[in-house]
C-alpha cells in the first residue's frame, strides 16, 4: 500500500510541476508558429532597425577570439596577427601582410573545422522613445553549414555601464532561423539612453578551406578565411556552385559597345542592332567615385542606304554589372541582371518612347535639337526629377542613309534611378540582389554576399550617384530593302556626345542574307599561293597561316598552308558589296614556327595573290639614291660638272660605319644605287630588318644645302637648295627735318622683319650696327623648286618695349646670284593720329565672361582743359566685331576678357576712362584711367581694367518634426526669396534636386534638407514656412520661435534655417544629424557611413500587429510620398483580406497593400515587383511572395489548458495531503 501512495504522489508531484511549466512558459501560439521569429517576440512588438551608424540601435563587431586561443579580429584593428598587429591578405602574392611585410606562419592565428569562436558585439540605443519591452533588433548571422551555434551561457543582453548590477540585465536573444534576435526584456532599462551594451555567442567552425561571412553590423560584413594561412599561389577556377567569371575586370576606360546580328530565322531580312553606353562611368561608380558628369548625352547612330529603322522595335536597358569578387571597387565583366527602361511596343513595367520624323526641308541640326528639346519638355521629363517617357529621332539623309538621335540626358541625373527599375522600391531592389547570392541550377550566375553589399551600396541612393542611372543598352531592328540584296553586307556607325567633354565613336558589321538563303546572289573567291625562295628543295617548312582583312579591319578568317595542300589555298563565298560599295580584300600571312624568313605580296589579280617567302640569311637588298638641284637656272648649269658621292650606313650603328658608296653625276642623270648589302641581321639570336641611311659627301664651301627624304620603298631623294645672302641698309631721308632725323639716328632702334611669305625673320639695328642687318644661308627656292620672293618691313622700337609698324618711304632691291640686297629709306611719319585700346580683364573663381561692365569715355583738348570736346566723334571695333563711333561723354559696354579700340585720336588731346557699372565685382586698381595723346612719340595707347569676384555662397534649409504626434511623413511647404531678380535660377541638391527661383515654393518631410547653390555674395535671402499652427504645430527656427529666417549670403559660405516642428508636447531634442543620411554633408558635419539604414525601419511584414487600426495620428510605418491635407494624418495604403487580393498585374492596382485575416487584422505589408520575366507580384520587406500561408492572429493565451493544469494540481494537493494524514 505505500509503493502505491508513493506512486500517487509522484504523479501527482509530476501533475503539478507540469501545471507551474505551463504557467511560467511563453505563449503558445493556437495557430502555426510563425517561421521567421522566435517564440517570444510577440505580435506587436517592433523592430528596431540596427547598423553601424543606426538611428536607432548602434551595433558593431567588437572581437572575435578562438576558444583558449588568439584574437582573429577586433574592432578597432581588423583581422590581427597573435600579436595583435593589424594584417591583410594581399591578392598579388598571395600572403598575409603587416607594413607590407610578409607574416611569418607562425604569426597568422590558425582557425580550422572543430574551433569555437567566441563571437562579441557592442551595442548601444541612443534615442529610446518610443521603444517598449518586448521590441527587438535581430541581424543575420552565417551560414550554419559554416558554423554550428553552440548555445552557451552567454546569450544575455548586459550593459557594460552598469558594473553594480543595479538596472539588472537588458534582455536576452535567440538564435533562431539563422538571425540572432534580441528582445529588450527590462522596463527599467528604457528609462535612459542604453550605453555599452555587449552579448557574446560561441560558434563551432564546420569546414575548412571556405570563408564565414560574419556581420560588423547589419548593413556590411567581413569574410574569414579557413584556414587563415592559405597555400601560395592564385586561387583555383570556378567550380560548380562558384560564381563564374568573377575576377574578369572590365577593361579600364572602354568605348560604348556595338553589335549587329541577324534577326529572326534563315533568310530574315531583318538586322538587331545594340549599344551599350557609359560602361567607363559605371566603372567609376562601383570604384566609389568621383564619378565623372556627362552633361546632355545624345546618341545618334547612322545606318546604310539599302537599311531602314523599325519604328515599332526599340528597347532600351539597363544592366547591372558586378564587382570583382577580390576587388569589390573594380568591376567584373558579368552581369547580375538587366531591367528594361523603355520599350517600343510598351510594356506595362517600362516607359514610352515617341518617335519623332524631320519635316520637309528640316536640316539635320535642326531636326536634331528638336528632339533634344522635346525630351526636355514635361511630357518627358528628361532632366527632371521623374522622367516620364523617351523620344527618338528619325531622320533620312539625301544619300540614302538613316541616323537615329537618342537624347540620354544628363549622366548622372536624366531623372531615372536604379530603385526605378524595382518598383521605385529600395526594399525590393535589395531583396532581389540578395536572392541572387544562392547558388541553384536556375541561378548559375549567383554572387557573392559581399558583392551584393557592394552592388546595393554603390547602386543605391547612398553610392557616389546617389543611385541614379548610368549605364544603358538601346536595342532596335532595321529592315533589308529587297533592291539591296547584291549588298549583303552591312556596318553601321554610331557615335554619342555630350557637352561638356569629347566625342567618342565606334562601328560595328552585321551579315544579312536575302530570303533565299543566299541562292543566286553573287559572291567570290581570294586564291592565295606561297613560295618559298633561298631555301634548297630538301628544307622544310612549318605551316603558316593567313588571315583575311575587308576594307583593312580583320574578318577572322583565316587559312593554313603547307606542304600537304601544296601551299596553296582559298577564302570562298565572300560578299563583294558593303553598304553598296566593292569591299577591297587583303591576306596577311601570320609566321608560326620558323621565322627565318620575310614575306611579300603580289597580287597576279585582285582575286589572286601570291606570298613569297625568302630566307632571311641570303636575303639581299640594294639602296638607290636620285639627286635633284633646286635654284636659279644659271646656278643648276653651273652644276653639270659636279660629282657627288653618297655614303650608305646602318641607323642603328653611331659611328656610321661605312657600308657602300655609289657616285651621282650627269652621265649617270644624277641616280645611282648601292651594290648588294644584307637585308637582315642578328640581333640576339633574332634577324632584324637592317634600316639603311645615306649622307651626301658635300665638297667644302658648298652653296646649297642638303634635304634627304626617304619614300615608303626606302629609296633616297637628296634635293640640294642653292642658299644666298641677304643684306638689308636703313637710310634716314636727308630731306625730312633735322632735328627729327638727329633724334632717330641717335636713339632709335628699328626692327628689320625679313618675310619669305611663311616664315619670318627679323634682327635689330641701330647706330651701333650702322644701320644694316645681314641674313645668311637663306634659301633660294623652295624644297619643290619654286624660287622665294623675300620681302622686308620694319617696326619701331620704344623705349618701354613696345613696338609699333614703321612705314618706309621707299624700299629698293638689287639681286645677284648670291645676294640680294634690300634699301629702305625713312621719313616723319605721316600719320598724326593714334588708337587707344582698353581691355576688361576679371579674376577670382566666381568671374563669369559673360557680365556685362559698363564704361564712359570722356575727351578734352589739350590747352582748355576744362572745355570738353562735344563734337568730335571717333570710330571704335569691339573684339566681338561690333563696330560703332563714340564721343566725349558717351558709353560702352564690355564683357569679361573683352575689348575695345578707339581710332584716329588727335594729338594733345586727353582721355579720361571711368568704370561706372561693375557690377559685384572688386576693382584691383581703381576704376579711373587718363593720359593725353602725344603722337610724336607715341602712335597705341592701353589700358587695362581688372575687377575680382568673390566666390558665391549657398543656402541649406532643413526641416526636422519633433514631438509624440509629429508627423515624420508630412511634406511642409517653404517659400523662398533671394535676391532682387525674380528670374534668376539657382540649382539645388541635398534630399532633393531641381532648379528654383525667388519667390518659388520647396517641400520637405522630415529629415530632408536642400542646399541652394551659386548665390552670389551680398544678396539677401529670405525663408518663410506656412502656418501649421491650426494643425497643432509650433515652429521653431534657429531656436527661435518663428516661421521664417532672413540674411545675407556671405562668399564661400553656407547660410543655415533648422525649421523644427513640433506637435502634442513630448518634445525630444532636434537630433544632431537628419534622420536621413546626408548625401553631401557641409564641410563642418562629418560624412555619415553610407550604410546607415534609414531612420524609420519597415515593420516585419511577417510580424502582424495585435490592433486592427493604428491611432491616426501615428505615422504609417510606410512614409507616404503623398499624404492627404487633411490632419490628423491616416495611413494611404489599402487594406484587402488576403483571400482576395488585387491583381499585381493590373496597372490600376495600388503600389502596396496590407492584407488582413477574416477579422481585419492586418497580417503585413506588401509591395510590388517586378521580375525579370515583366510578371509583376506582391512581396513582403524580405522579397517573399505573396500566396503562401499567412499566419493567423488570436487569442494566444493558453487559458483552457492553465484552467484545466491548475485544478488538476488542487486535486493532487487534496489527495497528497489526505494521505498524508492517514500515514500519520
Amino acid at each position: 500500500m505505500k509503493t502505491v501512495k508513493k506512486f500517487i504522489s509522484i504523479i501527482t508531484v509530476a501533475i503539478m510541476l507540469f501545471g507551474i511549466f505551463v504557467q511560467n512558459s511563453p505563449p503558445t501560439s493556437v495557430y502555426a508558429e510563425e517561421p521567421s521569429k522566435p517564440p517570444a517576440i510577440s505580435n506587436a512588438a517592433k523592430r528596431l532597425e540596427a547598423g553601424k551608424t543606426g538611428k536607432k540601435v548602434y551595433l558593431e563587431l567588437d572581437y572575435i577570439r578562438v576558444k583558449n586561443g588568439n584574437y582573429i579580429y577586433k574592432k578597432d584593428k581588423g583581422f590581427v596577427d597573435v600579436n595583435d598587429k593589424p594584417i591583410n591578405y594581399d591578392g598579388v602574392s598571395y600572403k598575409y601582410k603587416s607594413d607590407n611585410s610578409v607574416v611569418p606562419d607562425n604569426k597568422i592565428p590558425k582557425m580550422k573545422k572543430g574551433d569555437e569562436l567566441d563571437i562579441s558585439y557592442k551595442w548601444d540605443i541612443k534615442n529610446i522613445s518610443g521603444i517598449k519591452t518586448g521590441d527587438y533588433f535581430r541581424f543575420k548571422l552565417p551560414k550554419t553549414d559554416e558554423l554550428k551555434y553552440l548555445g552557451k551561457d552567454f546569450g544575455i543582453l548586459k550593459n557594460n555601464s552598469d558594473p553594480k548590477n543595479t538596472i539588472g540585465k537588458i534582455g536576452d536573444f535567440y538564435i533562431h532561423d539563422n538571425y540572432v534576435w534580441m528582445v529588450l526584456s527590462n522596463p527599467k532599462v528604457l528609462k535612459a539612453p542604453i550605453k555599452d551594451g555587449t552579448f557574446n555567442f560561441y560558434g563551432k567552425v564546420e569546414k575548412d578551406n571556405t570563408s564565414i561571412d560574419i556581420k560588423v553590423d547589419e548593413t556590411s560584413s567581413i569574410a574569414i578565411p579557413t584556414p587563415n594561412n592559405p597555400t601560395p599561389g592564385p586561387t583555383p577556377g570556378p567550380q560548380p556552385g562558384t560564381p563564374p567569371n568573377i575576377g574578369k575586370t572590365e577593361e579600364t576606360n572602354v568605348k560604348f559597345f556595338k553589335r549587329g546580328r541577324t534577326s529572326g530565322g534563315a533568310g530574315s531580312q531583318r538586322l538587331e542592332w545594340s549599344i551599350n553606353v557609359n560602361k567607363e562611368q559605371l566603372q567609376q561608380m562601383i570604384a566609389g567615385g568621383p564619378v565623372i558628369p556627362r552633361t546632355d548625352l545624345v546618341l545618334e547612330d547612322t545606318i546604310p542606304k539599302g537599311l531602314k529603322f523599325d519604328k515599332g522595335n526599340i528597347r532600351v536597358e539597363s544592366f547591372i554589372y558586378v564587382p570583382k569578387e577580390t576587388e569589390l571597387t573594380k568591376m567584373s565583366k558579368d552581369v547580375v541582371d538587366y531591367r528594361w527602361i523603355a520599350a517600343i511596343p510598351h510594356k506595362s513595367w517600362s516607359r514610352d518612347i515617341d518617335v519623332l520624323e524631320q519635316n520637309s526641308g528640316e536640316s539635320y541640326d535642326d531636326f536634331k535639337q528638336r528632339v533634344i528639346t522635346t525630351a526636355k519638355t514635361p511630357a518627358y521629363g528628361l532632366n527632371k526629377s521623374s522622367l516620364n517617357k523617351f523620344v527618338v529621332g528619325i531622320y533620312k539623309h539625301p544619300d540614302g542613309k538613316s541616323t537615329m538621335i537618342f537624347p540620354w540626358g544628363d549622366s548622372p541625373g536624366n531623372g531615372l534611378t536604379y530603385y526605378d527599375l524595382f518598383g521605385g522600391n529600395k526594399t525590393a531592389f535589395e531583396n532581389y540582389i540578395d536572392s541572387k547570392t544562392t547558388y541553384s541550377v536556375t541561378n548559375d550566375n549567383w554572387i557573392t554576399q559581399a558583392q551584393a553589399d557592394r552592388i546595393k551600396l554603390v547602386y543605391g541612393e547612398n553610392g557616389p550617384t546617389n543611385g541614379k542611372i548610368l549605364q544603358f543598352d538601346i536595342i532596335y531592328e532595321t529592315t533589308v530593302d529587297d533592291d539591296a540584296d547584291s549588298t549583303q553586307q552591312f556596318k553601321n556607325e554610331a557615335k554619342i556626345t555630350y557637352s561638356n567633354t569629347n566625342t567618342q565613336t565606334d562601328s560595328a558589321t552585321a551579315f544579312y542574307y536575302s530570303a533565299s538563303g543566299g541562292a543566286g546572289l553573287s559572291f567570290k573567291d581570294i586564291e592565295v599561293e606561297k613560295t618559298w625562295a633561298g631555301y634548297s628543295p630538301s628544307d622544310t617548312h612549318n605551316p603558316v597561316t593567313v588571315r583575311l582583312y575587308s576594307n583593312g579591319e580583320d574578318t577572322g578568317k583565316t587559312i593554313a598552308l603547307n606542304s600537304s595542300n601544296n601551299w596553296k589555298g582559298k577564302f570562298e563565298k565572300l560578299f563583294i558589296y558593303e553598304n553598296g560599295e566593292i569591299i577591297n580584300y587583303t591576306v596577311k600571312e601570320e609566321l608560326t614556327g620558323n621565322e627565318d624568313f620575310e614575306d611579300s605580296y603580289v597580287y597576279t589579280t585582285p582575286d589572286k595573290v601570291k606570298i613569297t617567302n625568302t630566307n632571311k640569311t641570303t636575303a639581299k637588298i640594294k639602296v638607290k639614291a636620285e639627286k635633284r638641284w633646286l635654284g636659279t637656272n644659271a646656278w643648276k648649269t653651273g652644276k653639270s660638272g659636279e660629282n657627288i658621292q653618297v655614303k650608305v650606313f646602318d641607323k642603328d650603328d653611331p659611328s656610321k660605319q661605312v657600308k657602300d658608296t655609289f657616285t651621282l653625276n650627269q652621265g649617270n642623270n644624277w641616280k645611282g644605287e648601292s651594290a648588294d648589302l644584307d637585308k637582315y641581321k642578328l640581333d640576339n639570336g633574332v634577324y632584324k630588318l637592317i634600316d639603311y641611311g645615306i649622307e651626301e659627301i658635300a665638297p667644302p664651301n658648298a652653296d646649297f644645302k642638303s634635304k634627304i627624304i626617304q619614300n615608303q620603298n626606302k629609296d633616297f631623294t637628296i634635293k640640294n637648295i642653292q642658299l644666298k645672302k641677304i643684306v638689308v641698309k636703313k637710310e634716314w631721308d636727308p630731306n625730312a627735318a633735322p632735328d627729327w632725323t638727329g633724334k632717330m639716328k641717335d636713339t632709335a632702334k628699328v626692327k628689320i622683319i625679313l618675310s619669305d611669305g611663311t616664315t619670318e625673320t627679323s634682327k635689330i639695328v641701330d647706330k651701333n650696327s650702322n644701320w644694316m642687318a645681314e641674313f645668311t644661308d637663306l634659301p633660294v627656292c623652295d624644297e619643290e623648286g619654286n624660287i622665294i620672293n623675300y620681302t622686308v618691313k620694319e617696326k619701331v622700337i620704344y623705349e618701354d618695349g613696345t613696338e609699333e609698324d614703321f612705314v618706309p618711304k621707299s624700299v629698293s632691291k638689287e639681286d645677284s646670284e648670291t645676294t640680294t640686297d634690300f634699301t629702305i629709306v625713312n621719313t616723319v611719319p605721316s600719320t598724326t593720329k593714334a588708337t587707344l585700346t582698353v581691355n576688361k580683364k576679371i579674376a577670382g573663381k566666381g568671374a563669369n565672361p559673360q557680365d556685362v561692365f559698363k564704361f564712359r569715355a570722356n575727351f578734352y583738348k589739350e590747352n582748355s582743359p576744362d572745355e570738353e570736346d562735344e563734337n568730335a566723334e571717333y570710330d571704335y571695333i569691339k573684339s566681338d566685331g561690333t563696330e560703332n563711333k563714340i564721343r566725349n561723354n558717351g558709353e560702352f559696354e564690355l564683357k569679361g576678357n573683352e575689348h575695345i579700340t578707339i581710332k584716329d585720336l588727335p594729338n594733345n588731346i586727353k582721355y579720361k576712362l571711368q568704370e561706372i557699372d561693375y557690377g559685384r565685382y572688386t576693382p584691383k586698381d581703381g576704376v579711373i584711367k587718363e593720359n593725353t595723346i602725344t603722337t610724336s612719340s607715341r602712335l597705341f595707347y592701353e589700358e587695362t581694367f581688372v575687377n575680382e569676384r568673390t566666390t558665391p555662397g549657398q543656402l541649406r534649409i532643413e526641416k526636422q518634426v519633433t514631438g509624440s504626434g509629429g508627423d515624420r511623413t508630412k511634406k511642409f511647404r517653404f517659400v523662398v526669396t533671394i535676391g532682387t531678380d525674380p528670374n534668376k535660377e539657382y540649382d539645388y541638391t541635398g534630399s532633393l534636386t531641381g532648379k528654383i527661383k525667388s519667390g518659388e515654393v520647396i517641400e520637405l518631410s522630415h529629415g530632408q534638407y536642400v542646399e541652394i547653390k551659386g548665390i552670389e555674395a551680398g544678396e539677401t535671402y529670405k525663408v518663410t514656412e506656412d502656418n501649421y499652427s491650426s494643425d497643432g504645430y509650433s515652429t521653431r527656427v534657429d531656436g527661435e520661435n518663428k516661421r521664417e529666417k532672413e540674411g545675407t549670403i556671405k562668399s564661400n559660405l553656407t547660410e543655415s534655417a533648422v525649421f523644427v516642428n513640433n506637435r502634442n508636447g513630448g518634445e525630444e531634442p532636434p537630433p544632431d544629424k537628419p534622420d536621413k543620411p546626408n548625401d553631401n554633408p557641409p564641410p563642418d558635419k562629418p560624412k555619415e557611413d553610407p550604410k546607415t539604414p534609414p531612420d524609420k525601419p519597415k515593420e516585419d511584414p511577417k510580424t502582424p500587429p495585435t490592433k486592427p487600426k493604428e491611432d491616426p495620428k501615428t505615422p504609417p510605418d510606410k512614409p507616404n510620398d503623398n499624404p492627404p491635407p487633411e490632419t490628423p494624418p491616416t495611413p494611404s495604403i489599402p487594406s484587402y483580406p488576403r483571400d482576395n487580393p488585387p491583381d499585381p498585374n493590373d496597372p490600376n492596382s495600388p503600389e502596396s497593400i496590407v492584407v488582413v485575416d477574416e477579422n481585419g487584422v492586418p497580417l503585413g505589408t506588401y509591395t510590388k515587383r517586378t521580375n525579370p520575366d515583366g510578371t509583376v507580384e506582391y512581396v513582403d520587406e524580405d522579397g517573399v511572395p505573396l500566396g503562401g500561408v499567412l499566419v493567423k492572429t488570436g487569442n494566444e493565451f493558453p487559458e483552457n489548458a492553465l484552467i484545466i493544469t491548475s485544478m488538476v494540481s488542487l486535486l493532487g494537493l487534496v489527495v497528497l495531503r489526505r494521505y498524508r494524514r492517514k500515514d500519520r
